[in-house]
């Protein structure tokens, strides 16, 4: 049936869960956008380290977040199998923890000598914020036709990339008012704590847009959507996150080689 695809596509903007999922996307990477475009730069300017000092920082947080990718698959599974509806309060304490942890390094006084204590923090950020990905993925699979899964996550992506892209450009405007630590605390504190929010509210949709799913899809979701399906997609997560990681550090890389030649330049 060529009109199949197209109703399963259009099923994805009338299902709950998903939309939920869209506004999580955008209010959970304004941070990240923060992360990758400012972070190097606020450690060496505003709070007094070294560029290559920074630039360990952010690498601590990337190995969190490494490490952060298996425990989470695995925890995930087992929280989910245990309730389903569960796998978001684990998105959403996620949040709720991560949320502080970056205060606390925005809010680092003046000092190049906290260096062992930022590097804990940063590597705790990672740890913990990483899992919330893997969790939107799965729960992602698990309440869209098969057939219009992929469509689902690209669409998941596109708003990943409006907070990613479209966040630095917001903060940047509202730095000129407010200045950076302000800005920077204030956003991680409205974005993420609204994000832990919607990932809540899944919490009360998850279950029921499953079982519509799988009572519309018949056989073809009965077969692929156990609850194994939210181990399998977070273990084929772990790759694509580690390639995530890979961006975030040559994007720090790259603010270090601008810093670095910003600083050489005469005045």
């Amino acid at each position: 049936d060529d009109a199949t695809p197209w109703r399963d596509l259009g099923a994805i903007f009338r299902t709950p869960t998903v939309l939920l999922l869209f506004v999580q996307a955008v209010l959970g990477c304004l941070p990240w956008g923060i992360i990758v475009t400012f972070l190097v730069d606020y450690l060496h300017v505003d709070v007094g380290y070294s560029i290559k000092n920074a630039t360990w920082i952010m690498t601590a947080r990337s190995i969190g977040a490494l490490v952060g990718h298996g425990i989470g698959g695995e925890l995930g599974q087992r929280i989910y199998d245990w309730k389903p509806r569960a796998s978001q309060w684990h998105a959403a304490l996620a949040k709720v923890i991560a949320t502080p942890l970056l205060v606390l390094i925005f809010q680092t006084p003046r000092s190049p000598h906290q260096m062992p204590r930022l590097s804990v923090i940063a590597f705790s950020l990672g740890l913990v914020a990483s899992q919330v990905g893997l969790i939107v993925h799965a729960c992602m699979a698990n309440v869209t036709a098969p057939r219009a899964r992929a469509s689902a996550i690209a669409i998941h992506s596109i708003f990943n990339d409006l907070g990613k892209g479209g966040g630095p450009w917001v903060v940047a405007k509202i730095i000129k008012r407010y200045g950076r630590r302000r800005t920077f605390v204030w956003t991680t504190v409205v974005a993420w704590g609204g994000a832990a929010v919607v990932q809540y509210l899944c919490s009360f949709t998850l279950e029921a847009d499953e079982a519509k799913i799988r009572e519309r899809s018949g056989p073809e979701v009965s077969e692929r959507g156990d609850p194994e399906m939210f181990a399998d997609v977070a273990r084929r997560s772990v790759k694509s996150q580690v390639d995530v990681e890979s961006e975030f550090l040559d994007a720090a890389n790259e603010s270090t080689s601008l810093l670095s030649r910003r600083d050489a330049a005469p005045p």
